[in-house]
């Protein structure tokens, strides 16, 4: 879960830009429109923002994004197990490196309370920042799964969500989400929230996070039939609830409450282990053929015989960068398109001598660079070394690591069409 769903989570920063926390110093999470800015954005004041959990829990991972106008370059994370004192010591971390881009950090740290202080910038202070917890939510034994399976929440799936009614623009369908800020909310009680799966699915339990008191849900395999089940909530936050029912439709309507029903649920949908690998390989991949190429530069500017044009693994050359022994700032990027699942990235080193032997990929999507990691590359200069990957993009961005004498690389990339997956399953 996200800090900021979190409820009891505070997060409080040293000041903000014009004296305006409503927009530079209460809202800025990676979902927000609105980011950190401290009163002197262009100066570095010993500023930092602070996240205060209600109870000590176990930080996963840490997420810095840009502002509109700025980002943080480099950065320090300091911990406290009490939440009133800071432990002193810590690493130096990277943030983005340019606008609209996401850094990634794996943290697994037990924390009470945690700060980020900004150490370098580019144009200014500017910041959105995001936790990733493990709450701890414990799977009961006894939700009757099969052999081999295992729980999976049903956002992952491309489930189609609508409502006969919401009570506000902001309390619509799309936020009935776990991780939704607000909630769905009925205009009155004959409205529901309705979830097509697109197919039966054995479902073993439900977490739902609402201010409701009793909710009803309807089931249906066929949308013709249904099945009623009355579920008392307790206005208890996230909690999981067993079932054992297999149905493609389902309708939830609030039937108690106090004050303004808002509803966040999901559902456990048993999945065999082997079903990801088995859609993985059904996929039809192929070379990104209408894709066009940019390099970071080229060796001698000649783009004829080292620039992008060479860069692919049946080109006679390859793609050499201007400074073949310098790996900061290169990089090839293919831009797709439109937004495509990519399958495997491929890559080869050139005939005669060198290769590149790690690597990391970017890829942008939505609006946003994000990171999807680190790759080893090749061993000698004759095999190509094909990498499996799962995740959708718009360009991808491939910067070498290192390399064996120089910096020469030949790479293409796998891609399905979109449109081509089975509308049943879609990796999130």
């Amino acid at each position: 879960i996200y800090a900021t769903d979190l409820k009891g989570t505070k997060i409080e920063c040293t000041d903000c830009y014009q004296n305006n926390p409503t927009i530079y110093g209460s809202n800025f999470g990676l979902r927000s429109q609105q980011y950190w800015a401290p009163s002197n954005p262009t100066t570095i004041q010993n500023q930092f923002i602070q996240y205060s959990f209600p109870k000590k829990l176990k930080v996963v991972k840490l997420v810095i994004m840009s502002g509109i106008s700025g980002f943080v370059k480099q950065f320090r994370v300091l911990y406290s197990s009490d939440g009133v004192n800071f432990d002193k010591s810590s690493n130096v971390l990277q943030g983005p490196q340019q606008l609209q881009q996401q850094a990634i950090y794996e943290i697994n740290q037990q924390a009470k309370a945690l700060r980020i202080y900004p150490l370098d910038f580019q144009n200014k202070i500017e910041m959105r920042a995001d936790l990733v917890l493990n709450t701890e939510i414990q799977i009961p034994v006894d939700l009757q799964l099969e052999q081999d399976s295992i729980p999976v929440l049903s956002y992952k799936l491309n489930a189609i969500r609508s409502a006969s009614g919401s009570f506000q623009e902001q309390f619509n369908q799309d936020q009935s989400f776990l991780s939704s800020p607000n909630g769905w909310a009925p205009r009155n009680i004959n409205d529901f929230l309705m979830i097509n799966f697109l197919s039966n699915y054995k479902v073993v339990g439900f977490l739902v996070d609402s201010n409701a008191e009793k909710i009803l849900m309807e089931f249906s395999s066929d949308g013709q039939k249904w099945e009623q089940q009355e579920t008392i909530l307790d206005n208890q936050k996230r909690k999981l609830h067993k079932l054992s029912r297999k149905f493609q439709f389902v309708k939830i309507f609030v039937l108690q409450t106090t004050n303004l029903p808002c509803i966040k649920i999901d559902f456990l949908i048993q999945q065999k282990m082997v079903e990801q690998q088995h859609k993985y390989n059904s996929l039809q991949l192929s070379k990104a053929i209408n894709a066009t190429r940019q390099v970071s530069d080229c060796f001698q500017q000649n783009e004829l015989m080292y620039g992008a044009c060479q860069s692919y693994l049946d080109s006679q050359k390859c793609w050499c960068p201007a400074h073949q022994q310098k790996i900061y700032g290169q990089y090839i990027q293919i831009n797709l398109p439109k937004r495509m699942f990519v399958g495997a990235i491929i890559t080869q080193g050139r005939l005669g001598c060198c290769w590149v032997s790690k690597y990391k990929v970017d890829y942008f999507e939505n609006g946003i660079w994000r990171q999807l990691g680190e790759f080893e590359g090749n061993q000698d200069n004759k095999q190509q070394k094909v990498n499996k990957c799962c995740f959708y993009a718009e360009k991808v961005k491939i910067y070498p690591l290192e390399y064996h004498e120089y910096i020469d690389m030949k790479v293409d990339i796998l891609v399905a069409e979109y449109q081509s997956l089975d509308k049943k399953y879609e990796e999130d």
